[in-house]
């Protein structure tokens, strides 16, 4: 994906003004309503979305990871931002400035546009339809797809730890945190996750990086309580087990 942008020697000649940056976690890659000069891909690490709401609060979205285009002409807008996007972990950008203020994005990043509205659509539409242990599922699956390094391959990594917090991970899944801890601790019990004060640990990973495709193939009543989550989970897991 991004070995297009600037993977080669060959491809940095053709494109010699790419460069990366570096942001911490929590760090701010680009505001709401602000003009966006440069296509931006990330190569590292995940964000994640917001958008103002009433009383000047700030309501989380969608995440966003490897390979997805946040910057010019990108699914965020075309030329001034939609959402604040913000370091979930620490991140790498790729970006390259644009020709000029009328120019599309190169067609060799068209696939990383559609990629990226793909999974900003999947994760509206369940925070939209959504009941909250199925938005909570959704929240550590994606958040499982974008944090697992895939230089290892998933069946031979039972756990991933993921650096967030319980009160983020609500607020990522719509949730209070009243909510976020209960289906939190419910999971726990059943031996799926395990949690700690600022971070998460999923359990049986390669169970959660198939529960996307358990979702599209069965649709959302799969994962509609947590009890039905858990019967999924085990079901993807003894699939990847053989058993």
């Amino acid at each position: 994906m991004l070995e297009q942008i600037g993977g080669s020697d060959a491809t940095r000649g053709k494109l010699p003004h790419i460069h990366t940056r570096r942001f911490r976690k929590g760090e701010t890659l680009i505001r709401a309503g602000s003009e966006v000069y440069e296509w931006i891909a990330i190569s590292k690490g995940a964000v994640f979305l917001s958008s103002s709401a009433a009383a000047g609060t700030k309501v989380a979205v969608a995440t966003l990871w490897f390979g997805d285009f946040v910057g010019r002409g990108s699914p965020l807008g075309a030329t001034v931002a939609g959402y604040d996007v913000t370091a979930l972990v620490d991140v790498e950008t790729v970006a390259l400035p644009t020709a000029g203020p009328r120019a599309g994005a190169p067609e060799d990043l068209a696939h990383l546009h559609t990629a990226t509205a793909a999974r900003l659509n999947r994760q509206i539409a369940v925070r939209l339809a959504g009941n909250g242990p199925q938005r909570m599922i959704s929240v550590l699956a994606t958040l499982g797809s974008a944090l697992f390094q895939g230089s290892v391959r998933a069946n031979q990594t039972n756990s991933l730890a993921i650096p967030v917090g319980q009160g983020r991970l609500g607020e990522l899944a719509g949730l209070s945190r009243r909510q976020a801890r209960t289906y939190i601790g419910e999971l726990a019990s059943a031996g799926w996750i395990e949690t700690w004060r600022t971070r998460v640990v999923l359990q049986a990973l390669p169970a959660w990086l198939r529960v996307h495709g358990e979702v599209d193939g069965k649709g959302l009543s799969c994962i509609s309580t947590i009890g039905a989550a858990v019967e999924t989970l085990t079901t993807l897991s003894r699939k990847n087990t053989g058993s």
